[in-house]
């Protein structure tokens, strides 16, 4: 699954692509309409190795590695109430 954010952290894009040579190939195109070279579309993953970590790093493009426990934290309500 990939999400495509600008420097607001508004939304461009939201699509999933398959882990295959040619969903890796529409993954660089799609990331590259936005930008005008890779260097300037850093990735942020759930990971730090794998094929997809490879071909991006391959490809030019930035990846840093997020840490799965702190993203699932960031997804979860944070629990304050509201009805006062």
């Amino acid at each position: 699954e990939v999400c495509v954010l600008d420097q607001d952290g508004t939304e461009l894009a939201h699509f999933r692509i398959p882990h295959t040579c040619h969903g890796l190939e529409t993954l660089k195109k799609q990331l590259l309409r936005y930008v005008t070279s890779p260097e300037e579309a850093p990735c942020f993953l759930e990971t730090s190795q794998g094929l997809l970590v490879q071909f991006l790093l391959e490809a030019g493009f930035p990846v840093y590695p997020l840490n799965p426990k702190v993203v699932d934290y960031r997804r979860k309500p944070s629990g304050a109430k509201s009805d006062t």
